[in-house]
């Protein structure tokens, strides 16, 4: 039974990385790039940081550059707005697989109880 109980663990935690990985959804940020491409260095740092970290996947680091550039202050309408347009895009994507993954959790359990009851 024990062997069992291991067996679905690994199956949900398995569905789980599944579902987080590539759902084909990008983060575009080639307007944050050219919006800041004349910017001061440490500026050009941060957008670096972030097309580094959204390459990866990771989003925490990402966000965490983004609010460094927002804090920064002077900066310009556009630059604004490519920063807020990179931050909404990475939420959206961000929401979605973590529904994604609730539902593959979801599906998984349903798949082990009625193996259990079986």
């Amino acid at each position: 039974m024990r062997l069992i109980g291991w067996m679905s663990v690994s199956l949900v935690a398995a569905c789980l990385a599944l579902s987080a990985c590539d759902s084909g959804d990008k983060v575009d940020t080639s307007k944050l790039e050219k919006s800041f491409s004349t910017s001061q260095p440490a500026a050009k740092s941060a957008v670096d940081d972030v097309k580094s970290a959204v390459s990866a996947k990771d989003y925490a680091k990402a966000g965490a550059a983004l609010q460094r550039l927002a804090a920064s202050g002077n900066l310009t309408p556009d630059q604004r707005q490519a920063v807020e347009d990179v931050s909404a895009q990475m939420r959206k994507l961000v929401e979605q697989q973590a529904k994604d993954a609730a539902k593959a959790g979801e599906k998984a359990l349903g798949d082990v109880q009625k193996r259990l009851s079986n």
